[in-house]
Protein backbone atom coordinates (compact mmCIF):
# COMPACT_ATOMS: atom_id res chain seq x y z
CA UNK A 1 0.00 0.00 0.00
CA UNK A 2 1.19 3.47 -0.89
CA UNK A 3 1.25 5.65 2.04
CA UNK A 4 1.78 9.87 2.02
CA UNK A 5 4.42 11.06 4.35
CA UNK A 6 8.01 12.84 3.87
CA UNK A 7 11.06 10.72 2.95
CA UNK A 8 13.57 12.95 3.91
CA UNK A 9 15.01 15.72 5.32
CA UNK A 10 15.03 17.49 1.61
CA UNK A 11 11.56 16.52 1.73
CA UNK A 12 10.61 17.94 4.59
CA UNK A 13 12.73 21.13 3.73
CA UNK A 14 10.95 21.99 0.83
CA UNK A 15 7.81 21.36 1.97
CA UNK A 16 8.02 23.88 4.75
CA UNK A 17 9.61 26.30 2.73
CA UNK A 18 7.16 27.02 0.15
CA UNK A 19 3.51 25.95 1.40
CA UNK A 20 0.06 26.84 0.15
CA UNK A 21 -3.74 26.92 0.72
CA UNK A 22 -6.84 28.43 -1.24
CA UNK A 23 -10.31 29.19 -1.17
CA UNK A 24 -12.31 31.45 0.02
CA UNK A 25 -14.08 34.35 -2.16
CA UNK A 26 -13.71 37.88 -2.83
CA UNK A 27 -15.20 39.94 -5.02
CA UNK A 28 -14.27 42.67 -8.04
CA UNK A 29 -16.32 43.35 -11.39
CA UNK A 30 -13.25 44.26 -13.65
CA UNK A 31 -13.24 43.96 -17.37
CA UNK A 32 -11.62 41.31 -18.77
CA UNK A 33 -12.65 42.42 -22.19
CA UNK A 34 -9.84 45.52 -22.73
CA UNK A 35 -8.10 45.67 -25.66
CA UNK A 36 -4.40 45.04 -25.63
CA UNK A 37 -2.42 47.99 -24.58
CA UNK A 38 0.32 49.43 -26.68
CA UNK A 39 4.05 48.98 -25.04
CA UNK A 40 5.17 52.17 -23.77
CA UNK A 41 8.56 52.96 -25.73
CA UNK A 42 10.10 54.37 -22.90
CA UNK A 43 10.22 51.36 -20.55
CA UNK A 44 12.88 49.50 -22.85
CA UNK A 45 16.07 48.40 -21.16
CA UNK A 46 18.66 46.55 -22.87
CA UNK A 47 22.76 45.89 -22.62
CA UNK A 48 24.68 45.46 -25.95
CA UNK A 49 25.62 41.95 -26.89
CA UNK A 50 22.88 40.52 -24.17
CA UNK A 51 19.87 39.06 -25.66
CA UNK A 52 17.78 40.40 -24.20
CA UNK A 53 15.45 43.59 -22.78
CA UNK A 54 13.30 44.57 -20.58
CA UNK A 55 9.81 46.39 -21.09
CA UNK A 56 6.55 47.34 -19.00
CA UNK A 57 3.02 47.14 -19.94
CA UNK A 58 1.03 48.89 -17.66
CA UNK A 59 3.33 48.78 -14.93
CA UNK A 60 4.19 44.75 -15.33
CA UNK A 61 7.66 44.15 -16.41
CA UNK A 62 8.02 41.90 -19.67
CA UNK A 63 11.57 40.11 -20.12
CA UNK A 64 12.38 39.38 -23.26
CA UNK A 65 14.92 36.65 -23.89
CA UNK A 66 15.85 34.76 -27.02
CA UNK A 67 18.84 32.65 -28.30
CA UNK A 68 20.55 29.00 -26.48
CA UNK A 69 19.63 28.24 -22.98
CA UNK A 70 23.02 29.61 -22.01
CA UNK A 71 21.91 33.18 -24.15
CA UNK A 72 18.49 33.04 -22.18
CA UNK A 73 20.01 32.95 -18.75
CA UNK A 74 22.73 35.35 -19.31
CA UNK A 75 20.53 37.87 -20.40
CA UNK A 76 18.22 37.17 -17.51
CA UNK A 77 21.39 37.68 -15.25
CA UNK A 78 22.25 40.91 -16.74
CA UNK A 79 18.92 42.16 -16.99
CA UNK A 80 17.85 41.42 -13.43
CA UNK A 81 21.01 41.98 -11.34
CA UNK A 82 19.55 43.60 -7.99
CA UNK A 83 16.12 42.33 -8.16
CA UNK A 84 17.49 38.65 -7.93
CA UNK A 85 19.39 39.24 -5.85
CA UNK A 86 17.45 41.07 -3.66
CA UNK A 87 14.65 37.54 -4.59
CA UNK A 88 17.40 35.28 -3.17
CA UNK A 89 17.98 37.83 0.38
CA UNK A 90 14.85 38.73 1.27
CA UNK A 91 12.18 36.50 0.14
CA UNK A 92 14.09 32.61 0.15
CA UNK A 93 16.66 33.31 2.87
CA UNK A 94 15.23 35.78 5.44
CA UNK A 95 11.52 34.56 4.92
CA UNK A 96 11.20 30.99 3.57
CA UNK A 97 14.71 29.84 4.95
CA UNK A 98 14.14 31.12 8.88
CA UNK A 99 11.29 29.12 8.85
CA UNK A 100 12.80 25.84 8.06
CA UNK A 101 15.31 25.26 11.08
CA UNK A 102 18.46 24.53 8.86
CA UNK A 103 20.76 27.24 7.57
CA UNK A 104 20.70 27.66 3.77
CA UNK A 105 23.89 25.98 3.50
CA UNK A 106 22.58 22.93 5.32
CA UNK A 107 20.05 22.84 2.78
CA UNK A 108 21.73 23.42 -0.47
CA UNK A 109 24.26 20.38 0.64
CA UNK A 110 21.32 17.84 1.32
CA UNK A 111 19.13 19.59 -1.80
CA UNK A 112 22.36 18.77 -4.32
CA UNK A 113 22.41 15.47 -3.05
CA UNK A 114 18.90 14.51 -4.38
CA UNK A 115 18.08 16.39 -7.09
CA UNK A 116 19.10 15.72 -11.05
CA UNK A 117 19.67 19.31 -12.60
CA UNK A 118 19.68 18.50 -16.79
CA UNK A 119 22.58 19.87 -18.46
CA UNK A 120 20.09 22.20 -20.64
CA UNK A 121 19.13 23.76 -17.50
CA UNK A 122 22.40 23.77 -15.61
CA UNK A 123 23.48 25.69 -18.70
CA UNK A 124 20.95 28.20 -18.22
CA UNK A 125 21.45 28.88 -14.65
CA UNK A 126 25.40 29.32 -15.30
CA UNK A 127 24.40 31.57 -18.15
CA UNK A 128 22.36 33.42 -15.51
CA UNK A 129 25.38 33.47 -12.99
CA UNK A 130 27.87 34.57 -15.61
CA UNK A 131 25.61 37.49 -16.86
CA UNK A 132 25.29 39.00 -13.19
CA UNK A 133 28.90 38.86 -12.20
CA UNK A 134 29.91 40.47 -16.23
CA UNK A 135 27.29 42.84 -15.83
CA UNK A 136 25.76 43.99 -12.50
CA UNK A 137 27.28 46.55 -9.94
CA UNK A 138 28.98 44.61 -7.48
CA UNK A 139 26.73 45.62 -4.43
CA UNK A 140 24.41 43.73 -6.60
CA UNK A 141 25.93 40.48 -6.46
CA UNK A 142 26.03 40.13 -2.49
CA UNK A 143 23.34 38.65 0.11
CA UNK A 144 23.52 39.41 3.10
CA UNK A 145 21.56 37.31 6.21
CA UNK A 146 22.06 35.61 9.25
CA UNK A 147 20.59 32.12 7.71
CA UNK A 148 22.78 31.85 4.81
CA UNK A 149 25.36 29.19 7.44
CA UNK A 150 28.29 31.85 8.16
CA UNK A 151 26.75 33.49 11.19
CA UNK A 152 25.13 36.41 11.94
CA UNK A 153 25.07 38.84 9.70
CA UNK A 154 26.80 36.59 7.33
CA UNK A 155 27.73 38.00 3.56
CA UNK A 156 28.91 36.86 -0.02
CA UNK A 157 28.34 36.42 -3.80
CA UNK A 158 25.23 34.68 -5.20
CA UNK A 159 26.48 31.53 -6.71
CA UNK A 160 25.10 29.36 -8.99
CA UNK A 161 24.87 26.43 -6.48
CA UNK A 162 22.35 28.75 -5.05
CA UNK A 163 20.30 28.97 -8.39
CA UNK A 164 20.13 25.47 -8.91
CA UNK A 165 18.50 25.04 -5.55
CA UNK A 166 16.27 27.15 -5.19
CA UNK A 167 14.83 26.16 -8.49
CA UNK A 168 14.20 23.23 -6.75
CA UNK A 169 11.82 24.30 -3.38
CA UNK A 170 8.68 25.47 -5.47
CA UNK A 171 5.82 23.95 -3.73
CA UNK A 172 2.61 25.34 -4.21
CA UNK A 173 -1.85 25.28 -4.49
CA UNK A 174 -4.33 26.54 -7.02
CA UNK A 175 -7.41 26.41 -9.00
CA UNK A 176 -7.78 26.33 -12.75
CA UNK A 177 -10.45 25.36 -15.59
CA UNK A 178 -10.13 24.65 -19.23
CA UNK A 179 -13.33 24.71 -21.51
CA UNK A 180 -13.54 24.31 -25.12
CA UNK A 181 -16.57 23.26 -27.47
CA UNK A 182 -19.99 23.06 -25.34
CA UNK A 183 -18.41 25.22 -22.69
CA UNK A 184 -16.95 27.68 -24.76
CA UNK A 185 -19.15 30.97 -25.93
CA UNK A 186 -16.80 30.87 -28.75
CA UNK A 187 -15.93 27.07 -29.05
CA UNK A 188 -12.61 27.56 -28.99
CA UNK A 189 -9.83 26.82 -25.42
CA UNK A 190 -10.66 29.13 -22.69
CA UNK A 191 -8.08 28.36 -19.69
CA UNK A 192 -8.34 30.25 -16.30
CA UNK A 193 -6.05 29.73 -13.27
CA UNK A 194 -5.43 31.08 -9.75
CA UNK A 195 -1.60 30.65 -8.29
CA UNK A 196 -2.50 30.70 -4.96
CA UNK A 197 0.61 31.42 -2.39
CA UNK A 198 1.31 31.61 1.02
CA UNK A 199 3.03 35.28 0.68
CA UNK A 200 5.93 36.42 2.58
CA UNK A 201 5.05 39.04 4.83
CA UNK A 202 7.14 41.62 2.74
CA UNK A 203 5.68 41.59 -0.49
CA UNK A 204 9.18 40.63 -2.43
CA UNK A 205 7.27 37.67 -4.42
CA UNK A 206 5.14 39.85 -5.39
CA UNK A 207 7.06 42.68 -6.19
CA UNK A 208 9.54 40.44 -8.70
CA UNK A 209 6.51 38.95 -10.29
CA UNK A 210 7.75 39.38 -14.37
CA UNK A 211 6.64 38.29 -17.33
CA UNK A 212 9.40 36.29 -19.42
CA UNK A 213 8.70 35.67 -23.11
CA UNK A 214 10.99 33.00 -24.24
CA UNK A 215 11.99 32.24 -28.03
CA UNK A 216 14.07 29.13 -27.09
CA UNK A 217 16.29 28.05 -29.92
CA UNK A 218 17.83 25.05 -28.19
CA UNK A 219 13.99 24.13 -27.29
CA UNK A 220 12.50 25.32 -30.31
CA UNK A 221 9.75 26.95 -29.05
CA UNK A 222 8.14 30.17 -27.92
CA UNK A 223 6.45 30.43 -24.35
CA UNK A 224 5.50 32.94 -22.00
CA UNK A 225 5.96 32.25 -18.33
CA UNK A 226 4.50 34.00 -15.39
CA UNK A 227 7.75 34.32 -12.90
CA UNK A 228 10.05 35.44 -10.74
CA UNK A 229 13.77 36.43 -11.54
CA UNK A 230 16.03 33.20 -11.32
CA UNK A 231 13.55 31.00 -11.28
CA UNK A 232 13.75 29.13 -14.80
CA UNK A 233 11.04 26.51 -15.13
CA UNK A 234 7.27 26.64 -15.23
CA UNK A 235 4.36 27.91 -12.71
CA UNK A 236 2.47 29.60 -15.13
CA UNK A 237 3.17 28.88 -18.48
CA UNK A 238 1.54 29.90 -22.14
CA UNK A 239 3.31 28.71 -25.31
CA UNK A 240 2.34 30.82 -28.77
CA UNK A 241 0.14 28.20 -30.34
CA UNK A 242 -2.02 28.76 -27.03
CA UNK A 243 -1.33 25.80 -25.05
CA UNK A 244 -1.02 26.40 -21.35
CA UNK A 245 0.22 24.73 -18.16
CA UNK A 246 -0.51 25.39 -14.52
CA UNK A 247 1.05 23.30 -11.83
CA UNK A 248 -0.79 22.25 -8.63
CA UNK A 249 0.22 20.95 -4.96
CA UNK A 250 -1.04 17.43 -4.24
CA UNK A 251 -0.82 15.24 -1.54
CA UNK A 252 0.62 12.22 -3.50
CA UNK A 253 1.87 8.95 -3.15
CA UNK A 254 5.03 7.51 -1.80
CA UNK A 255 8.01 8.24 -4.09
CA UNK A 256 10.05 5.42 -4.93
CA UNK A 257 13.57 7.45 -4.29
CA UNK A 258 14.13 10.74 -2.87
CA UNK A 259 17.54 10.88 -4.73
CA UNK A 260 17.79 11.90 -8.45
CA UNK A 261 14.56 13.72 -8.80
CA UNK A 262 14.01 16.46 -11.12
CA UNK A 263 12.37 19.77 -9.61
CA UNK A 264 8.73 19.97 -11.08
CA UNK A 265 8.90 23.68 -12.33
CA UNK A 266 12.16 22.52 -14.65
CA UNK A 267 10.11 19.28 -15.26
CA UNK A 268 7.06 21.22 -16.51
CA UNK A 269 9.46 23.34 -19.04
CA UNK A 270 10.78 20.27 -20.48
CA UNK A 271 7.07 18.41 -21.06
CA UNK A 272 6.03 21.94 -22.54
CA UNK A 273 8.60 21.94 -25.57
CA UNK A 274 7.10 18.75 -27.18
CA UNK A 275 3.78 20.25 -27.50
CA UNK A 276 4.91 22.76 -30.24
CA UNK A 277 2.99 21.56 -33.40
CA UNK A 278 2.45 18.25 -31.79
CA UNK A 279 -0.81 16.06 -32.80
CA UNK A 280 -1.30 14.41 -29.40
CA UNK A 281 0.03 17.43 -27.00
CA UNK A 282 -0.76 15.14 -23.81
CA UNK A 283 1.37 12.34 -24.87
CA UNK A 284 4.16 13.83 -25.57
CA UNK A 285 4.08 15.58 -22.67
CA UNK A 286 3.48 12.30 -20.52
CA UNK A 287 6.74 10.35 -22.45
CA UNK A 288 8.43 13.31 -20.81
CA UNK A 289 6.78 13.50 -17.01
CA UNK A 290 7.81 9.13 -16.76
CA UNK A 291 11.04 10.24 -17.34
CA UNK A 292 11.24 12.74 -14.72
CA UNK A 293 11.87 11.56 -11.39
CA UNK A 294 9.20 13.36 -8.62
CA UNK A 295 9.12 13.26 -4.92
CA UNK A 296 5.78 14.68 -4.49
CA UNK A 297 2.50 14.84 -5.51
CA UNK A 298 1.09 17.18 -8.60
CA UNK A 299 -1.51 17.76 -10.78
CA UNK A 300 -0.16 19.68 -13.74
CA UNK A 301 -3.07 20.68 -15.65
CA UNK A 302 -2.02 20.79 -19.76
CA UNK A 303 -4.67 22.92 -22.12
CA UNK A 304 -4.42 23.16 -26.30
CA UNK A 305 -5.93 25.25 -28.37
CA UNK A 306 -7.85 23.88 -31.35
CA UNK A 307 -5.98 23.20 -34.91
CA UNK A 308 -6.78 20.89 -37.84
CA UNK A 309 -4.43 18.50 -37.01
CA UNK A 310 -5.93 18.36 -33.11
CA UNK A 311 -9.53 18.76 -31.05
CA UNK A 312 -9.12 21.51 -28.26
CA UNK A 313 -9.03 20.07 -25.26
CA UNK A 314 -7.16 19.24 -22.02
CA UNK A 315 -5.41 16.56 -19.57
CA UNK A 316 -4.38 16.83 -15.96
CA UNK A 317 -1.42 15.11 -15.51
CA UNK A 318 -1.88 12.79 -11.10
CA UNK A 319 2.17 12.89 -11.55
CA UNK A 320 4.38 12.05 -8.11
CA UNK A 321 7.09 9.70 -7.57
CA UNK A 322 5.52 6.34 -7.26
CA UNK A 323 6.89 4.83 -10.41
CA UNK A 324 5.39 1.23 -9.39
CA UNK A 325 2.07 2.55 -9.53
CA UNK A 326 0.03 1.11 -12.64
CA UNK A 327 0.58 3.70 -14.79
CA UNK A 328 3.82 4.79 -13.97
CA UNK A 329 5.02 8.08 -12.24
CA UNK A 330 1.89 9.77 -14.17
CA UNK A 331 -1.95 9.07 -14.27
CA UNK A 332 -3.29 10.96 -17.46
CA UNK A 333 -6.77 12.59 -16.38
CA UNK A 334 -8.88 12.54 -19.96
CA UNK A 335 -11.87 14.37 -20.49
CA UNK A 336 -15.30 12.60 -19.77
CA UNK A 337 -13.07 10.25 -17.57
CA UNK A 338 -12.58 10.40 -13.71
CA UNK A 339 -14.44 14.06 -13.50
CA UNK A 340 -15.71 14.48 -10.27
CA UNK A 341 -18.53 16.91 -10.11
CA UNK A 342 -18.21 18.07 -13.35
CA UNK A 343 -21.00 17.13 -16.14
CA UNK A 344 -19.51 18.08 -19.84
CA UNK A 345 -17.08 16.19 -21.13
CA UNK A 346 -16.02 19.66 -23.27
CA UNK A 347 -14.34 21.22 -19.95
CA UNK A 348 -11.75 19.99 -16.97
CA UNK A 349 -11.32 21.30 -13.63
CA UNK A 350 -8.09 21.13 -11.59
CA UNK A 351 -7.64 21.88 -7.33
CA UNK A 352 -5.40 20.28 -5.11
CA UNK A 353 -6.73 16.47 -5.11
CA UNK A 354 -6.50 13.47 -7.28
CA UNK A 355 -9.34 12.10 -9.20
CA UNK A 356 -8.28 8.84 -10.80
CA UNK A 357 -4.66 7.86 -9.34
CA UNK A 358 -6.42 7.55 -5.79
CA UNK A 359 -9.23 8.24 -4.52
CA UNK A 360 -10.10 11.45 -3.61
CA UNK A 361 -10.79 12.97 -0.02
CA UNK A 362 -14.44 13.87 -0.07
CA UNK A 363 -14.18 16.13 2.31
CA UNK A 364 -11.30 19.56 2.84
CA UNK A 365 -10.87 22.59 0.90
CA UNK A 366 -9.95 20.91 -2.72
CA UNK A 367 -12.99 19.43 -3.48
CA UNK A 368 -15.07 22.35 -2.07
CA UNK A 369 -13.13 24.46 -4.55
CA UNK A 370 -13.62 21.54 -7.57
CA UNK A 371 -17.00 21.57 -6.82
CA UNK A 372 -17.37 25.67 -6.84
CA UNK A 373 -15.79 25.40 -10.12
CA UNK A 374 -17.76 23.07 -11.50
CA UNK A 375 -21.03 24.04 -11.08
CA UNK A 376 -20.10 27.62 -12.78
CA UNK A 377 -18.59 25.59 -16.03
CA UNK A 378 -22.10 23.04 -15.85
CA UNK A 379 -24.46 26.01 -15.80
CA UNK A 380 -22.30 27.83 -18.25
CA UNK A 381 -23.06 24.97 -20.85
CA UNK A 382 -26.20 25.45 -20.51
CA UNK A 383 -26.31 28.96 -21.29
CA UNK A 384 -24.06 29.49 -24.25
CA UNK A 385 -20.45 28.49 -22.31
CA UNK A 386 -18.28 30.41 -20.58
CA UNK A 387 -16.36 33.24 -21.65
CA UNK A 388 -13.31 35.41 -20.56
CA UNK A 389 -15.35 37.59 -18.10
CA UNK A 390 -17.44 34.60 -16.82
CA UNK A 391 -14.15 32.78 -16.04
CA UNK A 392 -12.91 35.41 -14.01
CA UNK A 393 -16.18 34.96 -12.49
CA UNK A 394 -15.30 31.61 -11.25
CA UNK A 395 -11.71 32.23 -10.43
CA UNK A 396 -12.85 35.29 -8.50
CA UNK A 397 -15.17 33.03 -6.18
CA UNK A 398 -12.37 30.65 -5.09
CA UNK A 399 -9.50 33.38 -5.01
CA UNK A 400 -8.35 34.04 -1.18
CA UNK A 401 -6.00 36.44 0.21
CA UNK A 402 -2.88 34.46 -0.90
CA UNK A 403 -3.70 34.12 -4.78
CA UNK A 404 -0.81 35.21 -6.17
CA UNK A 405 -1.63 35.79 -9.34
CA UNK A 406 -4.55 34.51 -11.80
CA UNK A 407 -4.48 34.20 -15.41
CA UNK A 408 -7.04 33.63 -18.19
CA UNK A 409 -6.38 32.72 -21.53
CA UNK A 410 -9.15 33.10 -24.92
CA UNK A 411 -7.64 30.95 -27.41
CA UNK A 412 -10.90 32.87 -29.64
CA UNK A 413 -8.57 36.29 -29.84
CA UNK A 414 -5.51 35.14 -28.14
CA UNK A 415 -5.48 37.28 -25.23
CA UNK A 416 -3.58 36.60 -22.05
CA UNK A 417 -4.38 38.42 -18.89
CA UNK A 418 -2.55 38.60 -15.95
CA UNK A 419 -3.53 39.44 -12.70
CA UNK A 420 -1.23 40.11 -9.89
CA UNK A 421 -1.51 40.93 -5.96
CA UNK A 422 -0.54 44.22 -4.84
CA UNK A 423 -0.03 43.48 -1.47
CA UNK A 424 -0.03 40.80 1.37
CA UNK A 425 -3.03 40.03 2.33
CA UNK A 426 -4.84 41.18 -1.35
CA UNK A 427 -6.03 38.35 -3.57
CA UNK A 428 -4.73 38.58 -7.39
CA UNK A 429 -8.40 39.26 -8.20
CA UNK A 430 -8.26 42.48 -6.25
CA UNK A 431 -5.89 43.90 -9.26
CA UNK A 432 -6.13 45.43 -12.06
CA UNK A 433 -5.17 42.96 -14.80
CA UNK A 434 -2.40 43.63 -17.90
CA UNK A 435 -3.95 42.45 -21.20
CA UNK A 436 -1.46 40.93 -23.52
CA UNK A 437 -1.70 39.71 -27.16
CA UNK A 438 -0.28 36.22 -26.37
CA UNK A 439 0.83 35.71 -30.42
CA UNK A 440 2.22 39.46 -30.91
CA UNK A 441 4.91 39.10 -27.81
CA UNK A 442 6.76 37.56 -30.50
CA UNK A 443 6.55 40.03 -33.36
Amino acid sequence: MHRCRPRSVLAASAALLLGAACSGPVTQDPDPQDSTPELPDSAESTIDGVNGRLESVDGRDLLYLWGSRYELGYAEGALMCGRLTRLFEDYILDYLVSRVGYDWDTITTIALAGIDIPDEVRSELEGVADGMRENCPAEDLIVTSDHLGLGPGGSREVELDDLLVANAVGDWACSSLTAWGSASASGHMLHARNFDYSIDPGGTFLDEHIVKVYDSTDEGIRFASVSVPGLVGCISCFAEDGTAFSMHNVTGLEAESTFGFVPRMLAMRQALAPTAGSSDPASDAEQVLEAAQQYRGNNLHLGWAATESRQAGAAVFEYDGAGDHEDGQATVRSPGSHQGSLQTTDAMVCTNHYLQRTEPDPSGDSVNRYDSVAEGVDAAVASGGLDATQAFTLMDAVSKSFTAHTTILDTSSMILQLWVAEAPGQSATDAEPVTLELGSLWD
